[in-house]
């Protein structure tokens, strides 16, 4: 996997000046981060799908859309079912923060990025189902 390097600042530094920047590629990227995204199933008046991840220990991130109307939520991972809860919302920000309900997943956060060392012309990269 290519290394990334915080050139940005430099490169602002030197204003029009060309740089060569290297950073992961979208497939390093779905290499590192797949294997921590499940698949979320959220049951209610009907049964909407969408993908969690898990953020801290016992507490998965998803879009609050997906379980919003849901009374029961699973997610899905190494070919078992977890139950989980909504432990908090958002609604105007479409976050929602799950809990287990019982047994947790053996498997380490997925690492994030610190949003306020974003600088304007970053890629973003976001995985779903």
């Amino acid at each position: 996997m290519a290394r990334a390097i915080r050139l940005l600042p430099i490169v602002g530094a030197l204003g029009g000046a060309i740089a060569c920047v290297a950073a992961p590629s979208a497939s390093d990227v779905f290499v590192i981060a797949r294997p921590k995204v499940m698949v979320l199933r959220a049951t209610g008046s009907r049964t909407t799908v969408g993908t969690a991840f898990l953020a801290d220990d016992g507490l998965l991130l998803t879009a609050h859309h997906v379980v919003r109307d849901g009374r029961t939520c699973q997610v899905h991972a190494n070919g078992a079912a977890y139950a989980v809860a909504l432990a908090a919302a958002d609604a105007d920000r479409d976050v929602a923060v799950l809990a287990f309900r019982e047994r947790r997943l053996s498997m380490k956060p997925l690492p994030l990025g610190e949003s306020d060392r974003l600088r304007e012309g970053e890629p973003l990269l976001v995985l779903t189902t």
